[in-house]
């Protein structure tokens, strides 16, 4: 089986954008509201589910990733109130104008 490894730009994105909760050494919440294959497939598995173990791999003893799959619904009311997290797959001209500031 070969090995699966994380492109080194995305690397960097995640670590930059996670500095902060390094400190906290809490868990970081990472959303997915693609709730059909393959991206989730079954509870507990799919493409997401995959990603995030992968991250929990790379950045093992650093971080620690949580994976929450919700409606797009509920995820527009963790954003509205700000809520921390990550959210998977996503492009930031689907999140409205100025949104590349808002959520960085």
């Amino acid at each position: 089986m070969a090995k699966r490894s994380i492109s080194a730009p995305l690397l960097l994105v995640i670590s930059v954008m996670l500095n902060v909760v390094r400190a906290e050494k809490q868990p970081i919440t990472v959303w997915n509201y693609y709730l059909f294959p393959p991206f989730q497939t079954a509870p507990h598995s799919g493409l997401a589910t995959d990603f995030v173990a992968l991250l929990n791999q790379e950045f093992e003893g650093e971080f620690r990733f949580k994976l929450n799959s919700v409606p797009s619904a509920r995820l527009n009311k963790y954003l509205k109130k700000e809520e921390q997290g990550v959210l998977l797959v996503v492009n930031w001209a689907w999140m409205g104008e100025g949104a590349k500031q808002k959520y960085l």
